[in-house]
């Protein structure tokens, strides 16, 4: 496929071309500033961050894209110098992101893209990462404690997870949540986050199954935690996408951003 037929075809992400041109985002505007903001904020750590060495295959080490869509920002990461695997469990999207490395130049071992459910991940067979990202996964899961779980486990130094969040909840039948009880009553144990379920309807962007359990903030800075990661919350550009940014949650009355990103560095 030459590059006129590639910008005929549209694409989940505005990638930019080797001639300077961009594909067509087929999702909106809004989409794609989505994902700009989101590259600016995986620019601005990577900037600070170090490797501990240089990788057997690229100058700054091995890389992981948990749920990589089209390569998107695998291709960032390798622009950057690190040889990335990129697993999605979505064939068509594995291949796009295929094609896509064709066009850029890249090539294997630096680049990887394979067809595989994280639940299937193993670090025998595929190692550990100087950092592993995982962007707008956790939020199409319906068992995300495990996926992150099994994607942190591929993490040798920093995890990046970029997520839709839930607002959290103050009260629940009137009654105060930090606490909830915890077998016979008055035992109580105090809450680490909560998550919304939701229904999801069936499109290319989907889980793999229906029903999805949305993490508040707090819900993720616990899991990571929970994996061995202090953590930290990334900060948007001034100008980037609303989601990311401080605002009134349509529908909830709630204040903050319904998206977040956040690392988690290995203590």
């Amino acid at each position: 496929m030459n590059l006129d037929e590639l910008k005929q075809r549209r694409w989940f992400y505005e990638f930019e071309l080797p001639d300077g041109t961009k594909t067509i985002c087929d999702a909106g505007e809004s989409v794609a500033k989505l994902h700009a903001t989101r590259r600016t904020m995986l620019h601005a750590f990577l900037d600070a961050f170090e490797p501990a060495k240089p990788g057997k295959y690229s100058a700054r080490g091995f890389a992981v894209d948990v749920a990589c869509h089209q390569g998107y920002f695998a291709f960032e990461l390798m622009r950057r110098g690190y040889a990335v695997c990129g697993f999605d469990i979505n064939r068509e999207s594995i291949a796009d992101a295929r094609l896509m490395a064709k066009v850029f130049g890249f090539e294997a071992p630096d680049a990887a893209f394979i067809e595989k459910d994280v639940r299937d991940w193993s670090v025998r067979q595929h190692g550990e990462a100087e950092i592993v990202l995982c962007f707008g996964l956790l939020y199409h899961c319906e068992d995300s404690v495990t996926v992150l779980r099994k994607a942190a486990l591929a993490a040798q130094r920093a995890i990046i997870v970029e997520t839709l969040v839930a607002p959290t909840p103050k009260k629940f039948a009137g009654r105060d949540i930090e606490q909830v009880t915890w077998g016979i009553p008055p035992a109580t144990r105090p809450t680490q986050g909560w998550f919304a379920l939701v229904e999801e309807d069936a499109n290319r962007e989907s889980g793999s199954t229906n029903l999805a359990l949305v993490p508040t903030e707090a819900a993720v800075h616990a899991m990571l935690r929970a994996c061995g990661f202090n953590t930290r919350k990334l900060e948007p550009p001034a100008d980037g996408h609303e989601s990311m940014l401080t605002h009134l949650q349509r529908g909830t009355g709630a204040v903050g951003p319904s998206r977040v990103m956040i690392v988690g560095e290995r203590k």
